[in-house]
């Protein structure tokens, strides 16, 4: 019997400028995206990767997430990302990440949660067991955090979705909730602030149709956000920020 690969580590490579934001800096959702593609590779390998969902009608999908960074890389700094399986049942995965610097240091770590979906009854299935794929390593941060919603006087945005924010499961992609969060702060305050914590919880599914506004509101320590349907206030995404001045 082949032994399953616990863990799946990136090819260390230099941070090309066109993956930049405008601070000089990996995004948060660009890095949120990364850990993604290092979590499906890892799914491949283990035999429950895209194709052999597909097949069955099912997919992946990220239901929840932290990360925590003590730096951000830069454009042309080296760095690799680091997976693996917490605990796996039918239902659902919990997955840890490491990511380090050229040097092998560790500059960051995240949590994530995953459910396995129907594709065309949009709903959590039975995905079955894989025996001897979890592994015990060290994820040093608080476990995934419950998101709360902003205040009542937190600032309230259009934030209608298109073509481009879908991916391949004809919803809104992950990434595109911290986009949007990001371009309603705006340049000054990315600036001046950076994210040294990010938790995110996907609630509902949105579609293409669906009228979602965003709320959010600010503190000098934090960032919460929501995303909801605008029509019947049901919330979409909801998001967290600890930040620090720079």
């Amino acid at each position: 019997m082949t032994e399953l690969p616990l863990t799946y580590t990136t090819e260390p490579r230099p941070l090309s400028a066109a993956l930049c934001d405008a601070t000089g800096h990996l995004s948060m959702a660009s890095l949120e995206t990364r850990l993604i593609v290092a979590a499906t590779r890892h799914a491949d390998l283990l035999g429950v990767g895209y194709r052999e969902l597909a097949a069955k009608g099912l997919a992946w999908v990220l239901s929840r997430m932290s990360i925590e960074m003590t730096a951000m890389p830069g454009i042309l700094d080296v760095f690799s990302i680091t997976t693996w399986v917490e605990s796996f049942n039918r239902h659902l995965s919990y997955r840890n990440f490491a990511i380090h610097g050229a040097d092998g240091t560790p500059i960051g770590f995240a949590r994530s949660l995953w459910a396995c979906i129907d594709i065309n009854l949009r709903r959590t299935s039975e995905l079955g067991s894989v025996p001897g794929c979890e592994t015990a390593l060290e994820c040093p941060i608080a476990p995934i955090q419950r998101v709360a919603a902003p205040g009542p006087d937190a600032e309230v945005l259009p934030a209608g979705f298109t073509y481009s924010d879908l991916d391949f499961n004809r919803h809104v992609n992950s990434a595109r909730y911290l986009e949007r969060i990001a371009d309603a702060l705006g340049l000054d305050w990315h600036d001046s602030h950076r994210i040294t914590r990010l938790d995110i919880a996907y609630l509902h599914e949105t579609l293409p149709s669906t009228p979602a506004v965003l709320r959010i509101g600010r503190t000098d320590d934090a960032v919460t956000a929501e995303f909801a349907d605008a029509e019947s206030g049901t919330a979409l995404c909801r998001a967290r920020l600890a930040v620090e001045r720079r």
